[in-house]
């Protein structure tokens, strides 16, 4: 009537690792993400408030004049064009070309299209 299960029984030490690993990987993503959750509650704080350290898990009050002068700015507008441009050209540059080596491979130069296939420059051709 009731089928088995076939899984393995965990063994006690599975079950110590299991749970000395999961406290390290939690104490590491809090290590890791609350510096980040400060910063960005700290981008909409008074900078008062924020050097006086009176601010600890949320702000007080909301200050976005930092937000508007930022992007008031204008070369921050170049920046982000040129982040876009580079990426996307990276991207299709990254994604086509190799695909147009790959057909060496089919011509007997097999290791110079691997090569180029996987790392997007080959080093053996020049």
């Amino acid at each position: 009537m009731f089928k088995r299960s076939h899984a393995k029984r965990r063994s006690r030490a599975d079950k110590i690792f299991t749970l000395i690993n999961g406290i390290i990987m939690a104490f590491l993503s809090i290590m890791i993400i609350y510096p980040l959750y400060y910063i960005l509650v700290a981008s909409f704080t008074d900078p008062s408030i924020v050097a006086s350290g009176k601010f600890l898990l949320y702000p007080e009050k909301l200050f976005l004049d930092g937000y508007q002068e930022i992007f008031k700015y204008r070369p921050i507008w170049t920046g982000y064009r040129n982040s876009i441009v580079y990426t996307m050209l990276n991207v299709a540059l990254t994604i086509c070309f190799p695909c147009l080596l790959l057909n060496m491979g089919k011509r007997g130069n097999l290791s110079y299209s691997a090569d180029t296939l996987f790392t997007g420059v080959s080093a053996d051709i020049f």
